[in-house]
């Protein structure tokens, strides 16, 4: 409990939401959740831009080059939560509920609400534009503020509804609906939620997000995920007591604006009993 407390207070004092935890994929939630008892995880993160980002608008470049977040995850019953600290005025906290297991060929069915919190925007590098954020989402905010509309889409509050699958033992389809951070303006991602029909953007408006994950051994996965903005390419290796994961995220900036970066991210994810041992 020592090393526990010692290594959370390096964590917090130099301290988006990738790798929260093993059940999630990269940046989206699951329903496959753990079914034992007393179930607790502690993730740390860090990303960084693969190519420097031009400044969306002048003098204005929120985007941090490197970042560190901070994770930890109980459960109670068919109940998870997850506080996530991304800076030391930037808090948040995820909560997922397990509708159902996945039974034959019923797939597992949960619910959740992503990003409770004081903060109207969240991000890993701090709260709501110019003083957070990253330039591909900011860009939703300053493409509308140029033309005279200052609203932006309230991300907190993030409902979801989400369903995962065993295709068969080496793939699991995951799929889902949410609102807030799930939901996308971008020149590809607006065309996954339903105010494309509209035309117009609305606060409760819901956005698509899904994933695919290719189990190669007990110990090995490869993932990729849509998360209603992004695409994000990973890999997993896990122990009984140990998640060390790696990703490109954004991995459509490769082939868009130069404005954009896509961000390497890496993750190890423990289980507090490891430190009994």
């Amino acid at each position: 409990m020592k090393k526990l407390l010692i290594i959370s207070a390096l964590i917090f004092s130099i301290s988006y939401a990738e790798f929260e935890n093993t059940f999630s994929q990269i940046d989206i939630p699951t329903a496959l959740l753990p079914a034992t008892p007393g179930y607790a995880e502690i993730s740390i993160y860090t990303h960084f831009g693969l190519r420097k980002e031009w400044n969306y608008v002048k003098n204005f470049d929120p985007s941090k080059p490197f970042d560190f977040d901070l994770y930890g995850t109980m459960a109670l019953g068919n109940v998870f939560g997850t506080l996530k600290i991304y800076t030391l005025t930037d808090w948040a906290l995820d909560i997922i509920y397990r509708v159902m297991p996945e039974i034959g060929g019923t797939p597992a069915v949960a619910v959740g609400i992503y990003d409770l919190t004081y903060r109207k925007h969240i991000s890993s590098t701090g709260s709501s534009p110019p003083e957070g954020g990253y330039n591909d989402d900011n860009s939703y905010y300053w493409d509308v503020w140029k033309a005279g509309d200052t609203t932006r889409m309230i991300e907190t509050f993030s409902l979801f509804l989400v369903a995962s699958k065993h295709l068969s033992y080496q793939f699991i389809l995951t799929a889902g609906l949410g609102r807030g951070r799930f939901v996308g303006y971008g020149p590809r991602s607006r065309l996954f939620n339903f105010d494309i029909f509209t035309g117009s953007k609305h606060n409760w408006t819901f956005g698509l997000f899904w994933g695919l994950t290719y189990i190669i051994n007990e110990k090995y996965r490869v993932m990729v995920d849509f998360d209603g903005r992004d695409f994000n390419i990973g890999f997993r290796y896990t122990q009984p007591m140990l998640a060390v994961n790696i990703a490109i995220t954004k991995f459509e900036h490769f082939f868009g604006s130069w404005k954009f970066s896509p961000r390497l991210g890496f993750s190890v994810i423990i289980n507090p009993k490891i430190f009994k041992k």
